[in-house]
């Protein structure tokens, strides 16, 4: 059994704990990771209020709904939506979306846009555009693997979907000056797109983006056929299905980030596809 927690787990907790998540759930999740007793009190301050065998992982109710590969088509979701404790869904039949506030911490938000600024490439597109100002951000490739924050962080994506980490892309960051923007697209591929993009890990599912920072003005995200826009506020997770519960690609996902009027836009970008990969 493990007694000592990480600086990366001892954050999730103050995080969770901090965000008014279920504590007994969070407790759980602690054991189900292999913490001892002892130690997530000490940590958590906090002792279970039912018996041990009374605990519910609050996560396994969403890894009934992962995502899974079918021989032909790409993924069968589960029709029962996605369970994210204390996100807001879009009152939409058309588009499965949430927002969820305070997903990540101002510190943590501000760490990842210096990650971020320190390692800008010109974003590119997933097949050719004429429009030369389609798409005029710039992105950062942040590969989590030596990088106890982004690891926390992803960790905690993924639990939050209850899609196991074998099924997500690495993070993105996107970086928006004033007038750059990104023009209306959908984030699944294509038919023209599924050879090069996603013959080994299938079709792009669920997008999981969460804003670094307040944008002075302009930088929303609009999606364009339910009528939604999001201002982007330092923390806040904007998270929806690209395909609808049959597996095909939903059109009604077309968004696009609006142009930056005042000061910067700082994201973070998390992909799921609807399959493993050969090397897992």
């Amino acid at each position: 059994m493990k007694t000592v927690f990480d600086e990366a787990w001892k954050n999730w907790i103050r995080t969770n704990v901090g965000n008014g998540q279920d504590k007994d759930g969070i407790f759980k999740i602690l054991l189900d990771e292999g913490y001892e007793y002892r130690a997530i009190c000490h940590e958590m301050n906090y002792e279970p209020s039912v018996a041990l065998d009374e605990l519910v992982n609050p996560f396994e109710i969403q890894r009934k709904n992962e995502v899974r590969q079918t021989a032909n088509e790409g993924v069968n979701i589960d029709r029962r939506k996605l369970y994210i404790p204390n996100a807001i869904r879009l009152d939409s039949d058309s588009l499965e979306l949430y927002t969820l506030e305070n997903f990540l911490t101002v510190d943590e938000c501000e760490k990842l846009i210096q990650r971020i600024r320190a390692n800008l490439r010109d974003s590119t597109l997933s097949s050719y555009e004429s429009d030369q100002s389609y798409r005029t951000s710039r992105t950062c490739d942040l590969a989590r693997s030596s990088d106890p924050l982004l690891s926390n962080i992803h960790h905690r994506i993924c639990q939050l979907m209850g899609i196991d980490s074998a099924y997500s892309e690495e993070i993105q960051g996107q970086y928006y000056e004033i007038g750059q923007e990104f023009k209306a697209h959908t984030d699944y591929f294509e038919t023209h797109e599924m050879a090069s993009h996603a013959a080994e890990k299938g079709q792009r599912t669920y997008t999981f983006m969460i804003y670094l920072n307040d944008v002075e003005q302009g930088g929303e995200t609009h999606f364009l056929n339910v009528g939604a826009s999001f201002s982007p506020r330092a923390g806040t997770a904007v998270i929806w299905s690209s395909l609808k519960p049959d597996g095909s690609p939903n059109a009604d996902s077309i968004h696009q980030a609006l142009p930056v009027i005042a000061g910067y836009k700082a994201v973070v970008t998390n992909w799921f596809r609807s399959s493993a990969g050969t090397g897992h």
